[in-house]
């Protein structure tokens, strides 16, 4: 069954999502883009809070990333690191990457793109091999615009079962994320995309908005769904 994680902004964010059942607190500030590293103060009040729930926090995108930010970051059991202008710097990536494996060990999570051209990344299925020759244990797959559609819009379902496929066959843990709510998720499961998490920010927001307040029924709504794997009533803003 694949686990849910919720992107907060707060330690009271951390706290209902906590509640509702989240198996994931992962740290976010949307505003600061889809891998928006928040305030390290706020990243530690909010692993403070989580006690002993999974958590991961985003780390901004990895072209961008100082090695002295990852060194004093706090200990998170993931920190993930967006993949944009991979296409474009491809031999300073690869040194990243190798940097960051090197010094996180699992910890390091990659992101890649689905929306690939609209950031200068790699197509992910040809990053996610890279990821692999690299070292990595997990990673994940999301959208970088968030205004110009979910996930399933730039992957079709096949795209995202060869992937599925591949990290099974490599021993990789994966997570999907991408403007995902309840009935999104649903369509997935039907179409027999299980990954090991599905990461939701603006799914679980009252108005299905980023920005917006987390809803601790559209948390606990999802996490029905991912349990019976079957949809519970859909619930609006």
């Amino acid at each position: 069954m694949p686990e849910l994680l919720v992107s907060v902004r707060n330690v009271g964010e951390a706290r209902i999502a906590k509640e509702a059942g989240a198996d994931w607190i992962d740290v976010k500030e949307p505003l600061r883009g889809p891998m928006g590293r928040p305030d390290k103060d706020v990243a530690r009040r909010i692993l403070a809070a989580c006690e002993s729930r999974f958590t991961s926090c985003a780390m901004g995108e990895l072209l961008t990333l100082g090695a002295e930010i990852l060194e004093s970051w706090p200990s998170f059991h993931f920190k993930k690191f967006g993949l944009s202008g991979w296409g474009q710097n491809e031999s300073v990536t690869m040194q990243k990457l190798q940097y960051v494996r090197e010094k996180e060990k699992a910890r390091g999570v990659p992101v890649l793109y689905a929306d690939h051209e609209q950031c200068q990344a790699l197509p992910v299925l040809l990053g996610i091999k890279k990821v692999v020759e690299t070292g990595f244990t997990a990673l994940v797959v999301d959208t970088w615009g968030k205004k110009s559609g979910w996930l399933g819009q730039f992957l079709d379902f096949r795209v995202m079962r060869k992937i599925q496929d591949y990290c099974q066959k490599h021993g990789l843990r994966w997570g999907l994320a991408g403007s995902l709510n309840e009935s999104r998720i649903h369509i997935l499961l039907g179409q027999g995309i299980q990954p090991d998490w599905f990461g939701l920010r603006g799914g679980v927001c009252f108005k299905s908005s980023r920005l917006g307040r987390i809803s601790e029924r559209k948390i606990r709504a999802i996490k029905e769904v991912l349990v019976s794997g079957s949809p519970v009533a859909a619930i609006e803003n």
